[in-house]
């Protein structure tokens, strides 16, 4: 299983990106916005039900898919309400399922 990580600033061309990728390689696209358009309708952006719940989901599907052997596409665009080391996080779970995290940096 291979996550593809985009990572940059907002509007550094990352959802673009991954959707290029995933016509290339197969890999469906994660967005993160899917996961933050879903609780921002429940919780406050950056209360702490929304963070924890979000980092809860984006976990859960990287694990879930490293299980499966499912490659994927995720997005990222780093914001100071997502706890420290989230990439480390990402990276342990997946290479704890035998995956590998390629982390692509997008720069303007």
């Amino acid at each position: 299983m291979h996550l593809v990580f985009l990572h940059g600033k907002a509007a550094s061309g990352k959802l673009t990106t991954a959707r290029e990728l995933s016509s290339l390689l197969g890999y469906p696209v994660f967005h993160n916005h899917l996961v933050v358009d879903m609780l921002s309708g429940i919780f406050p952006f950056g209360s702490e039900p929304f963070v924890r719940l979000r980092e809860q989901m984006w976990m859960s599907v990287f694990s879930d898919a490293a299980e499966i052997g499912r490659s994927i596409v995720f997005t990222f665009a780093p914001d100071p309400t997502v706890a420290p080391g989230f990439p480390s996080r990402v990276r342990g779970e997946i290479e704890s399922r035998g995956g590998r995290v390629i982390f692509v940096r997008l720069v303007v």
